[in-house]
């Protein structure tokens, strides 16, 4: 085995301890020692299961990060409900255990504070031994914890943040489109992309990953504009509808269809039509997108519809803000006549 894997290795051991001393699990009759020498074939007869390890892959897994609140909340959906359900001293004397390999970072998420650690939980991934659950089977989860009660326990910036990354490791490209054309994904999306350019770009790249996919953000979103609906929460809307959740790999990304269905209209929204002061954020949103993917007639359309949309509005519908943002759309009009796609997309982003 090269030096290099033996530091990735190294992590392994306190694993296996963390997992046999406090995730209900007897040791392998294994030995680390033996074995073919490659680092796959050393981690390969560790027995995977428990809820310390669960809890590993989690934090591992999530993209920013997760509370132990959230942590806590999952390792209950993954199969530890009632008698089972993790006790407040198990969970403190594993933290203890786990000392300075999982921290508490400022903001209260938990992370992997050491790099061979997650390495380590990288080959552990890759093993076939004990494995109940695979990689694409812990963002799927994640996913499905994000949508059913993810609003009780995260905030949107939050579920922007770590929703759209499982969707896209679970390779459930429907299922991030239907996320990214949700009305009251859009309106979030509307106050937070000038204040996060963190998101903008994320934002693109999978609108990029969607395009290579068949999706078509210009049709996509004309679609959402002209429907004319309000902006509803996601149970409300009733897009997302999954499956009941079973331990076993049919739970897995099998096929997108698995994962969630489209909503049934609720016959809720006819007559109803959007504020023209968040249509007009929202068109404006869905201009600078199509700016960053560098489709300049297609941004342009939606601008126009945008001045239409706010010029358009009654005395009672204008304000500030509505003002500000129609002179905003026309200077982006003007700089994007004057400058061309590539300077604006620049500047966006």
């Amino acid at each position: 085995m090269t030096m290099a894997g033996s530091v990735r290795v190294r992590p392994v051991q306190p694993s296996q301890r963390w997992i046999n001393d406090y995730g209900g699990v007897s040791e392998g009759t294994a030995s680390l020692a033996k074995g073919t020498g490659e680092p796959t074939s050393q981690v390969s007869n560790i027995d995977l299961r428990g809820w310390v390890w669960d809890a590993l892959c989690l934090v591992h897994l999530s993209h920013a990060g997760l509370t132990e609140e959230q942590v806590l909340v999952l390792l209950e959906v993954l199969g530890y409900p009632g008698y089972l359900q993790v006790l407040p001293l198990e969970w403190a004397r594993s933290r203890t255990a786990a000392g300075p390999w999982v921290q508490e970072r400022p903001n209260g998420t938990l992370s992997l504070t050491h790099q061979s650690l997650g390495q380590a939980m990288g080959l552990l991934l890759l093993s076939s031994g004990g494995l109940r659950r695979t990689r694409q089977g812990y963002h799927l989860s994640l996913a499905q914890f994000l949508q059913r009660q993810g609003r009780e326990l995260c905030s949107w910036p939050k579920i922007l943040e770590e929703l759209p990354w499982h969707l896209e490791q679970s390779e459930a490209w429907r299922e991030l489109h239907t996320f990214f054309i949700e009305p009251q994904t859009v309106e979030h999306l509307s106050t937070t992309w000038r204040q996060s350019p963190q998101l903008r770009m994320d934002v693109v790249r999978y609108w990029t990953l969607l395009i290579l996919r068949g999706y078509d953000p210009y049709t996509s979103y004309q679609s959402l504009l002209g429907k004319g609906s309000h902006p509803r929460t996601l149970v409300q809307s009733g897009r997302w509808a999954f499956p009941p959740a079973t331990h076993t790999e049919q739970r897995e990304v099998h096929s997108n269809r698995a994962f969630m269905t489209e909503a049934q209209s609720d016959g809720n929204e006819d007559g109803c039509q959007w504020d023209p002061g968040v249509k007009g954020r929202v068109e404006m949103l869905v201009s600078e997108l199509l700016l960053c993917l560098n489709r300049k007639g297609e941004a342009e359309q939606i601008l126009l519809q945008a001045e239409n949309t706010l010029t358009q509005a009654s005395e009672q519908d204008r304000n500030r803000d509505s003002v500000m943002l129609l002179l905003t759309v026309r200077q982006t009009l003007a700089e994007l006549y004057g400058d061309g796609p590539a300077q604006r997309g620049r500047d966006i982003l």
